[in-house]
């Protein structure tokens, strides 16, 4: 039976999401920009348009500017002062802002997530998967929907950083402890790009286990198997750093702390920046500055004000894969990667259900994943860069990968 649509049906202001739109701060709007506009302010975050400051704002765009989200935030009549101000979670009050939603569904959350134009050959819901697509059948869609998705994940994650740990730490035998964090401070040595392409395998070779791990993973196609496996290896890397440096308190201090234990200065060139054998300290910041000040300034300092856990940054890394890789997959494979996605965000409905910052820290989490897709083609292209002046060797992996 064809649902029938209320004539009342309120649509929001800023980017006309028909979606749960109700009133927030003082004016209509969905779940998702009223999640925006309340971390916008309560972390005083300004943004800057990269064009003219009249970007479309539509809740269909695959990247929408933030810049002109927040100014059109302000025209629809969102007020700065209706945002309650960050308090420490121990001392807040159980009383919940009459401006903030009160809880989230798992169905509200997939709607929340949900910013990819609808096609044909992608389901609206997740109650209504038909066996029409050959490669993957309808028993394996139950078997993702019998498991924990999420804690798949963050197993995951314990894995690789118990490897890193005994990899890079002075103490590797802590990885028996269940230590979190793969290495301390004093585990830090200077970077350089020597180190860099001798340990680029090792990060490969923890992208291709957690690729291959991936529940269902081998009912895909090869063409799926190695488009999934190109956006782990050149996103994964950036979120890794962005979370270690987070993780050990390094960002407000100024340093990029990267995957192998060596670290470089962010804001100056003291350390991470010398001349090298095979490259000299002009050539590298003439080269690798630059992305590395796009992973600071739209990684790292983000990451470092919401301060993930491990479980929270489990469910990040695992749902920029399925963003950043979905518009090249197949039709079938972009059903097995809704169906995880689904998994993913009710994991993170479960873990947030008896906290009361629950759904401002699930905004903040979906909000992230769109700093990922900018930095994506600054990865790129600084690898085409490295490869076309032969001043860095560039794994095999990754030509093949990118066809350089």
């Amino acid at each position: 039976m064809q649902e029938v649509k209320s004539p009342m049906l309120k649509v929001c202001c800023i980017c006309s999401s028909p979606s749960s739109a109700s009133p927030h701060f003082g004016a209509i709007s969905c779940l998702a920009c009223a999640a925006f506009f309340r971390r916008t302010v309560s972390l005083s975050i300004e943004f800057q348009c990269s064009e003219t400051n009249c970007c479309k704002v539509y809740y269909e765009q695959r990247i929408i500017c933030k810049a002109c989200r927040y100014h059109r935030c302000i025209i629809a009549g969102m007020k700065p002062e209706c945002v309650q101000k960050r308090k420490n979670i121990k001392k807040s009050s159980k009383e919940e802002n009459d401006s903030s939603p009160r809880s989230i569904s798992p169905r509200e959350i997939h709607m929340l997530t949900h910013f990819q134009p609808m096609t044909k050959d992608v389901v609206p819901s997740y109650d209504n998967y038909k066996p029409i697509i050959a490669p993957i059948q309808m028993d394996i869609f139950e078997n993702l929907r019998s498991m924990d998705v999420l804690e798949h994940f963050v197993e995951e994650e314990r894995r690789s950083m118990e490897r890193r740990r005994i990899m890079f730490s002075s103490s590797p035998l802590e990885a028996l402890l269940g230590c979190n964090s793969p290495f301390t401070v004093s585990d830090l040595i200077p970077f350089t790009v020597k180190s860099h392409n001798t340990h680029m395998r090792f990060d490969h070779l923890l992208s291709f286990e957690y690729t291959k791990n991936l529940p269902g993973f081998h009912h895909l196609s090869i063409e799926d198997r190695i488009c999934i496996f190109k956006y782990v290896i050149m996103g994964f890397c950036a979120l890794d750093i962005a979370y270690l440096t987070s993780q050990m308190n390094m960002v407000e201090q100024g340093y990029l702390v990267f995957t192998n234990a060596t670290y470089s200065s962010a804001l100056n060139f003291d350390v991470g920046w010398e001349d090298e054998t095979e490259i000299s300290a002009e050539e590298k910041v003439k080269l690798i500055w630059p992305m590395n000040q796009k992973f600071y300034e739209q990684l790292l300092k983000p990451m470092s004000k919401i301060n993930l856990d491990q479980v929270e940054y489990s469910a990040l890394k695992a749902l920029t894969l399925w963003r950043t890789c979905y518009f090249e997959l197949s039709s079938s494979a972009k059903l097995f990667a809704k169906e995880l996605e689904y998994g993913i965000i009710k994991g993170l409905h479960n873990y947030y259900q008896n906290r009361e910052d629950g759904p401002e820290r699930m905004g903040d989490v979906i909000l992230f994943i769109s700093n990922i897709f900018d930095v994506y083609l600054t990865i790129v292209e600084n690898y085409k860069k490295l490869e076309l002046f032969n001043l860095i060797k560039i794994d095999i992996f990754v030509k093949e990968l990118l066809q350089l």
